[in-house]
């Protein structure tokens, strides 16, 4: 059972906020809210550097400031901040009257997963202008644990994990989608599909379409968001694993037909990928 205390507000406005202290089990299982909260006509500075965990605020109206990892981002309206606790940082309002926030510290199994993730880029302010789902996931949050409900754990951690899955593809968008790609991207891609079985090199790719190899292969990790050889290497395991489940060929077979020079080869990428050998994997998928 998680302990979930509610601070009523204190003077104007409807500032409210929420600290839990979650048991074993969802510590265990679950991404979960410390504490969570809405500051309303608040001038709350936060600021920190020694905890471990994450915090996701988000400016419902006025402005601010954020310096974090040695660097000050500018703040308003929709904006949304992910920040790792215990790297020093301050966040500051800059308005005469104080500001609308949501706020939410968090952790969990995962939440140093989605926060290397996410800020790989070494992007922390994201931008939510125009949508309300963020907002409302933080809302759904606060209330939920406000309440104390019995569910208030499994729910919580789905709209953290909603949340942080947001702004990944917020990410993502921001980068280059697939009808921007050049078209010397999607020519690799198709040659890929189709000769993955042979031997190709980024110096043979390069020679083909008539690219410097450095150029390709900044690109390519650009538009595909990994190494030309990776992406080879994974198109040749997706089509091993067909031929492990729908077959009855033998590894050395699989590895002839897929590309790699020998079954040891194919056993040797196949485990650091997927965690268990092709035959495992083969025997697995027979028994379902």
């Amino acid at each position: 059972m998680d302990n979930i205390t509610y601070f009523p507000p204190k003077g104007k406005g409807s500032s409210k906020r929420v600290v839990s202290t979650p048991g074993a089990e969802t510590r265990k299982i679950f991404l979960y809210a410390q504490e969570t909260g809405y500051l309303e006509n608040d001038q709350t500075h936060f600021a920190g550097g020694t905890a471990n965990n994450f915090m996701l605020l988000y400016v419902v109206n006025s402005f601010g400031k954020v310096i974090f990892d040695g660097k000050e981002y500018p703040l308003a309206r929709d904006k949304l901040i992910l920040i790792d606790c215990s790297k020093e940082y301050e966040v500051i309002n800059t308005t005469k009257h104080g500001w609308r926030i949501l706020y939410l510290y968090f952790n969990g199994r995962q939440a140093r997963d989605y926060y290397n993730l996410i800020t790989r880029g070494g992007s922390y302010v994201f931008s939510f202008e125009g949508t309300n789902t963020v907002k409302s996931l933080l809302w759904q949050i606060l209330s939920v644990n406000e309440k104390n409900v019995n569910y208030a754990a499994p729910l919580t951690s789905l709209n953290i994990t909603r949340i942080l899955t947001e702004i990944y593809m917020f990410c993502i968008n921001q980068t280059v989608t697939e009808a921007e790609y050049p078209t010397y991207i999607n020519n690799v891609f198709a040659y890929i599909a189709k000769h993955y079985y042979e031997k190709i090199t980024l110096d043979q790719l390069a020679d083909l379409y008539f690219i410097n190899k450095f150029h390709l292969a900044r690109e390519f990790k650009r538009c595909a968001g990994t190494t030309v050889n990776e992406y080879i290497i994974t198109t040749r395991i997706n089509h091993a694993k067909s031929l492990l489940r729908y077959s009855e060929k033998s590894i050395g077979e699989i590895a002839d037909l897929t590309g790699f020079c020998s079954a040891s080869h194919l056993i040797k990428h196949f485990h650091k990928r997927e965690g268990v050998t092709p035959l495992f994997y083969r025997n697995q998928w027979a028994n379902k």
